[in-house]
């Protein structure tokens, strides 16, 4: 297993006055000053640290619903905008913001040190990225583009059992998506879950649990379509005696 020396992103914003959503508190991405301080944040560790990358995750937007997915959170921003004065929709604003945060992080890591990987682990689901109540993750575009990130990684952390969003129904859909090559795809597997109880269903709870050679499965499916590599979450499980058998197995699959 290689560890390269990434920075796992987490930025604190001083003098920024959080946004209150449902208990907790968030960032605004509909604000430039909280956008610019993200960026700034990046800048600092590329110049000086000796990082091969900085990797995201998935968090951008909190969850919304049909009675107040345009009256919560950034609402007012939206209103003030020209998109809002236009009345082009306040999800198409929502993904505007996100899009403008992670370009410009790519543009100011790139812009530094043009050898540094830039690069998100969003949500496997693909359904919940583009839904009009949570995310605004413009994955299409994403995909299709030298402008926002090297790389991503889906965090694919279901069973070849799972009820609806089976890893080989789901991993294939992303391989579909990322079809011009322009941005590597690494799938994220869960080896957290490998010898656990884990599952949406009882099939897939048993096949967590029982079988061996579930993540050894999970990276040769991969494989056949096309994905660049692999991140495996977490570290401790690739220690851990409860997923000791399906580690050995993975370890084997990996050598090849």
């Amino acid at each position: 297993f290689q560890i390269n020396s990434f920075i796992f992103l987490t930025v604190y914003l001083k003098g920024s006055i959080p946004l209150a959503y449902r208990g907790s508190l968030y960032y605004n991405p509909a604000k430039a000053q909280v956008r610019e301080l993200i960026v700034n944040g990046v800048k600092e560790i590329v110049q000086n640290y000796d990082v091969d990358g900085i990797h995201m995750d998935d968090y951008f937007y909190p969850t919304f619903n049909s009675s107040n997915v345009n009256s919560a959170f950034d609402a007012k921003e939206y209103k003030a905008s020209t998109m809002g004065k236009h009345k082009n929709g306040i999800v198409a604003f929502r993904r505007q913001q996100v899009n403008a945060l992670v370009k410009a992080i790519h543009s100011a890591v790139k812009a530094t040190k043009p050898n540094v990987t830039f690069g998100i682990s969003p949500a496997g689901n693909i359904d919940n990225l583009t839904s009009k109540y949570s995310y605004y993750v413009d994955i299409n575009k994403w995909l299709n583009s030298h402008d926002y990130v090297d790389y991503i990684c889906p965090q694919i952390y279901w069973g070849f059992k799972h009820p609806y969003a089976k890893f080989d129904r789901v991993t294939k859909r992303w391989m579909k998506a990322a079809k011009s090559k322009k941005v590597k795809v690494y799938i994220g597997i869960a080896v957290y879950r490998a010898g656990h109880n884990t599952g949406a269903s009882s099939s897939e709870r048993r096949e967590w649990r029982s079988d061996a050679n579930v993540l050894k499965k999970q990276v040769r499916y991969a494989r056949k379509k096309g994905c660049d590599g692999f991140a495996f979450f977490d570290y401790q499980d690739l220690k851990s005696k409860t997923s000791a058998r399906a580690v050995k197995n993975l370890k084997k699959v990996l050598k090849r």
